[in-house]
């Protein structure tokens, strides 16, 4: 049987049998795929059941099998996290970012330009820099939205301030059924048109934030069938 090797985020971990587990992976070189790794529960295991958890970031050479569970044949730690598994608020953070993105991927596909761009924002998320971690997830939805199809059209102005979450776009009037409040709109179009850097310079109230991050929930709702609630979202909401 062909084998693959590939890098690749654990999106969700199963215990199965006794010393087993069942992983769901987002690959670079293959997109979603499910895998099986025995005996890594068991006392005697040479690779421990940690290697595999969710969020880690794997290095593996795995069996080839589409639309059926593979074996993973070799496998090592791509990127150690520093801070995200010991700071809660980035922890917080990249276990948001994970529920967006199980909910939104299910491409059994190579997809490399999301994957990198998901890589990338973990470990920005684990650097060392000085980041606007209350901002963060709202730009990340807002740009990882580019990579799955539904880009927003930002022709935000003040003659088309509200942003139409249905249609993805700034409209004039507020009467459609999915519809951004005005100051909601006008932070969206903000944020979408700033940089992870300059997002230090914008300033926004605790309930501002949460209401941008409802509306865009919503938006992936409105685009994505099988988007579901997020149960991250009321941990974000304690912690910022």
């Amino acid at each position: 049987m062909a084998l693959f090797k590939s890098i690749g985020i654990v999106f969700r971990t199963v215990k199965y049998s006794e010393t087993s587990l069942i992983l769901e992976v987002f690959t670079r070189e293959k997109g979603m795929r499910s895998f099986i790794v025995s005996g890594v529960r068991s006392a005697k295991a040479r690779q421990k059941a940690s290697l595999y958890q969710h969020l880690n970031i794997l290095d593996f050479v795995a069996y080839d099998k589409d639309n059926a569970l593979a074996r993973i044949k070799e496998c090592k730690i791509e990127h150690y996290y520093q801070r995200v598994t010991f700071d809660v608020v980035r922890s917080s953070i990249g276990l948001f970012i994970l529920e967006v993105c199980k909910n939104s991927i299910k491409e059994q596909e190579a997809n490399i330009e999301l994957f990198d761009f998901i890589y990338r924002r973990l470990q920005l998320l684990d650097s060392d820099k000085d980041l606007n971690f209350g901002l963060f997830p709202i730009k990340f939805m807002l740009d990882m939205s580019k990579y799955i199809g539904f880009m927003p059209l930002n022709n935000f102005s003040e003659s088309s301030p509200y942003f139409d979450l249905y249609n993805g776009r700034f409209i004039s009037t507020s009467s459609e059924k999915y519809i951004s409040e005005l100051n909601s709109s006008r932070y969206i179009a903000m944020i979408d048109n700033t940089s992870l850097d300059a997002l230090k310079a914008i300033m926004i109230s605790k309930d501002m934030r949460n209401q941008i991050l409802d509306d865009l929930i919503i938006y992936f709702r409105l685009h994505i069938d099988s988007f579901k609630e997020l149960k991250t979202v009321s941990v974000l909401r304690s912690i910022f």
